[in-house]
């Protein structure tokens, strides 16, 4: 291990970063135990649920509050979809994923969760399709590219977060409406 991360120093010397550590993309046998080790979501408090094994179809959930801001919940859950699309496919081998993601209306008691009906976003899309989409916006030959090594580990890259928050451009909603339509 010492002398994978020495080669990939040297390597990001002459490389850059980001091409130096595309190759260093940990890789999880399913989508499940990737979400558990990333810990974004949790099945435990309901915000992330396996739908269907094969094809791969998973929920994600948000939480939101009693008069949050419809805009921002959209944007929320937008971003739950591309993350669960993005995650799963560079971080797995899945060759196509169905992500669903929906609001769960919480308060101050914990036990008081309710899964909404709407609003929900839904896109099924496979790995070339989303790399597709990717292409039109960054010049990118895998979707590993997206993410970088940063000083606190890997994250997203510039140019995916340009896709990924609204006030940024292109911005969330330029991008989200070709993902759901490859």
């Amino acid at each position: 291990m010492l002398l994978k991360r020495i080669t990939l120093f040297f390597a990001a010397l002459f490389m850059g970063w980001a091409s130096a550590y595309a190759a260093d993309i940990e890789k999880f046998d399913s989508v499940s135990e990737m979400i558990e080790a990333f810990g974004d979501y949790s099945a435990d408090d309901e915000s992330f649920l396996v739908l269907s094994e094969g094809p791969q179809h998973i929920r994600l959930t948000k939480m939101t509050v009693k008069g949050d801001p419809e805009s921002v919940v959209e944007a929320e859950l937008k971003r739950a979809v591309m993350y669960g699309i993005y995650q799963s496919f560079i971080h797995t081998d899945l060759p196509e994923i169905t992500v669903t993601a929906q609001p769960m209306l919480t308060t101050l008691n914990p036990h008081s969760q309710k899964l909404l009906d709407k609003p929900v976003y839904e896109v099924s899309v496979t790995r070339d399709q989303a790399l597709e989409v990717v292409q039109e916006f960054l010049d990118v030959g895998d979707l590993s590219e997206l993410k970088t090594q940063g000083q606190f580990g890997v994250s997203w890259s510039d140019g995916f977060n340009s896709l990924y928050y609204e006030d940024r451009k292109p911005g969330l909603s330029v991008f989200y409406s070709l993902l759901e339509n490859p």
